[in-house]
C-alpha cells in the first residue's frame, strides 16, 4: 500500500482514507502515536490530531477535440482591369 503526504498530513493513496499526521520526522496513527520514523530522527508523538477533510481526487483529463473540416478553397478573385480579349492562340501569335 503506498501513501499520499498533503500538508503533513498522510492518505492512503487507493482510497484516500486518513491514515494521520507526520510530525517532526514521525508518522502517527489518528490518535497521535508514533507508527514509523525517518532516518536520522526519533518517535515522537503529539495530542490527538483532528481529522483532516478527504482530499479532492485529481479530475480525468478532457478527452482531445476532433479536428475540424477543412475549409473549401476560395475562388481566385478576378485579375484587376479583367481579363485579356485575346484567346491562347491569339497570344502565341501575338
Amino acid at each position: 500500500m503506498s501513501c499520499l503526504l498533503f500538508k503533513w498530513t498522510l492518505f492512503s493513496s487507493s482510497s484516500l482514507a486518513w491514515l494521520g499526521p507526520m510530525n517532526e520526522g514521525s508518522l502517527l496513527d489518528q490518535n497521535g502515536k508514533p507508527v514509523a520514523w525517518l532516518q536520522g530522527s526519533g518517535p515522537s508523538g503529539t495530542l490527538k490530531p483532528l481529522k483532516p477533510l478527504k482530499p479532492l481526487k485529481p479530475l480525468k483529463p478532457l478527452k482531445p477535440l476532433k479536428p475540424l473540416k477543412p475549409l473549401k478553397p476560395l475562388k481566385p478573385l478576378a485579375p484587376l482591369g479583367g481579363y485579356s480579349t485575346l484567346n491562347w492562340q491569339q497570344w502565341l501569335n501575338a
